[in-house]
């Protein structure tokens, strides 16, 4: 590839990495229990799963408030309930098993129900990764994808790779499936998504195309695609 175009990549990249260091605004949401902004966020393509300083994701900051309603959101929108703090190395249920002895008693019960939700969720998210990655090397089975996608908790990166099988398989419906499920797609997946379905025949790769811009905003789509085509 020309140096322009690794070059332009590489500014997309950055602008996806710094997009909340410079919108603290998507973890004060979190903290405050503001469920229509992250899901706004979201929408526009952002990850649920989006660190900031140390490695902190939102599901932190809800935790951090209190938020029952608003981890249980995170969680059923995908979030890894087994992140892990930089610094601290603590994931959100150590962070809330430190802050027990600290709120006052009327907020127990919310601390109670979290812990019972980060503690399903880890197990749901365990169970899934492993199902997954047993998936992966078999034989394609578009029905067995639409089982393991409904039954279980998978993190962006086997999504990922369940969304890369599905375009080596030349599967479009499986591929929606998975899209479907994804928080967010990572600009180097998107970027190699695109240029595969790309080199497909024409009555096969628009088949790919419209799920992937649609998941991505106008602006996103534009620069992938004028980065492979150049």
């Amino acid at each position: 590839r020309p140096a322009q175009s690794e070059s332009r990549f590489l500014d997309v990249m950055q602008i996806e990495k710094n997009l909340d260091t410079g919108r603290p605004t998507i973890f004060k949401a979190a903290e405050k229990g503001d469920i229509e902004f992250i899901e706004a966020y979201l929408k526009d393509g952002g990850s649920v799963d989006r660190q900031r300083l140390y490695g902190a994701t939102m599901l932190f900051y809800a935790v951090r408030g209190i938020q029952l309603e608003t981890v249980r959101w995170l969680l059923n929108a995908g979030c890894n309930p087994g992140a892990k703090h930089d610094r601290t190395k603590q994931t959100p249920l150590a962070l809330l098993e430190s802050m027990m002895d600290a709120v006052p008693e009327a907020s127990r019960t919310e601390l109670d129900g979290i812990a019972k939700l980060l503690r399903e969720g880890e197990l749901r998210r365990a169970e899934g990764e492993e199902a997954t990655q047993q998936f992966l090397p078999g034989e394609w089975d578009a029905n067995g994808l639409r089982g393991l996608l409904t039954h279980r908790s998978i993190g962006e990166n086997s999504l990922g790779e369940l969304l890369s099988r599905a375009v080596e398989e030349g599967d479009a419906v499986c591929f929606e499936d998975v899209l479907g499920h994804c928080s967010f797609v990572h600009p180097i997946l998107a970027r190699k998504i695109i240029e595969n379905a790309w080199n497909m025949p024409e009555s096969e790769h628009l088949r790919f195309l419209r799920p992937i811009q649609m998941k991505l905003n106008t602006e996103r789509y534009a620069v992938y695609k004028w980065m492979i085509l150049e």
